[in-house]
C-alpha cells in the first residue's frame, strides 16, 4: 500500500512539475521535457513494464491537458517506454554520454511518431521532416539533454533514499 502511495505521489510531483511549473523553468518558453525524463530514468532503473506504465499514465494525463487528438502521446510515450529499456540495458544506461545519447534518441523519436500520426489523420499539411526539424524542437531537446542526468542523479538519489527506509 506504502508503494502504491509513494508511485501516486511521485506522478503527482511530475505532473506538477511538467504543467505547472513549466512557465518558471522555461527559457524563451522552452522548458526540458521531464515526463520524457521520468519514463527514460524508469527505463533504465525499472524496467519496460514500469515505463510503459507510467508512459500510458503520463500521456493519458498530457492529453488531457492538450487540446489535440486524445490518446496521441498516451500511444507514443507507451511505445517509447516499450522500445527505449532494452536499447539502454545495452548501452549501460548509468554513463552519463548514454544517458545523452538515449534521451536525444527518445526524443526525436517522440516527434517523429507524433509527425506521422498528424499527418496520417491530415491534422497538419507539413512534411514529416519539416515537423521534427524546427527551432522549438532543437532548444527542448537541447534543454532536455543537458538537464536529463541531473534529473536522473536526483531521481536516483531519492529512490536510494525511499529504500532506505524500508
Amino acid at each position: 500500500m506504502r508503494k502504491v502511495f509513494l508511485s501516486i505521489i511521485f506522478f503527482l510531483i511530475i505532473i506538477f512539475i511538467q504543467f505547472f511549473l513549466g512557465m518558471y523553468l522555461n527559457i524563451y518558453k522552452v522548458f526540458p521535457n521531464f515526463i520524457m525524463i521520468t519514463i527514460l530514468y524508469l527505463s533504465i532503473y525499472g524496467g519496460r513494464f514500469e515505463a510503459c506504465v507510467a508512459g500510458f499514465l503520463f500521456g493519458m494525463c498530457w492529453d488531457a491537458f492538450a487540446t489535440d487528438m486524445f490518446g496521441l502521446r498516451m500511444l507514443v510515450l507507451t511505445i517509447i517506454g516499450f522500445i527505449m529499456p532494452p536499447i539502454i540495458r545495452k548501452l549501460d544506461g548509468q554513463q552519463v554520454s548514454v544517458q545523452f545519447f538515449v534521451t536525444a534518441i527518445s526524443m526525436v523519436v517522440y516527434w517523429f511518431l507524433l509527425a506521422v500520426i498528424y499527418i496520417a489523420f491530415n491534422k497538419t499539411s507539413t512534411t514529416v521532416f519539416e515537423s521534427i526539424v524546427n527551432l522549438r524542437n532543437l532548444f527542448t531537446l537541447i534543454e532536455t539533454v543537458i538537464f536529463a542526468p541531473f534529473a536522473f542523479l536526483i531521481l536516483r538519489v531519492l529512490d536510494m533514499a525511499r529504500r532506505v527506509r524500508r
